[in-house]
């Protein structure tokens, strides 16, 4: 198994949540990584998981959409288990580094109907992409 080491700027801690695919390396994140910035290779996949509650209508969403440094390739939701009606989902979006420099990516926890004003929780990772 391939594991991902990489220098977290500015807090020096080792970030190794990482695996290999067919296409290459994917960086799995979650909440605790909320603020952090990663560095990251062209080409990495940065996959982003985060809980959300959908029965109490809220959901997150894509703040920002740097398309010169990063694409979305897709977005989904696991639902909880059977039998565990109001337990929280979870949402996983998978982004690929693009080019080099630096960008973030932003993400707002909030229900549709009442909009980002409305934000309950926010996310959001810098990322340092190198070649």
């Amino acid at each position: 198994m391939l594991i991902l080491l990489m220098i977290l700027y500015g807090t020096g801690a080792a970030f190794t949540s990482g695996k290999s695919t067919p296409g290459g390396i994917t960086v799995i994140l979650d909440k605790k990584d909320n603020h952090k910035e990663i560095s990251v290779k062209c080409g990495t996949v940065i996959q982003i998981e985060l809980k959300e509650i959908g029965s109490a209508g809220y959901r997150w969403h894509v703040q920002n959409q740097d398309t010169e440094h990063v694409s979305l390739l897709d977005e989904r939701t696991k639902v909880p288990e059977e039998g565990k009606m109001g337990a929280p989902g979870l949402s996983i979006w998978r982004f690929r580094a693009l080019e080099e420099g630096i960008t973030e990516i932003k993400m707002a926890y909030y229900r549709d109907w009442e909009g980002p004003t409305k934000t309950a929780e926010s996310f959001e990772i810098k990322l340092n992409i190198q070649k």
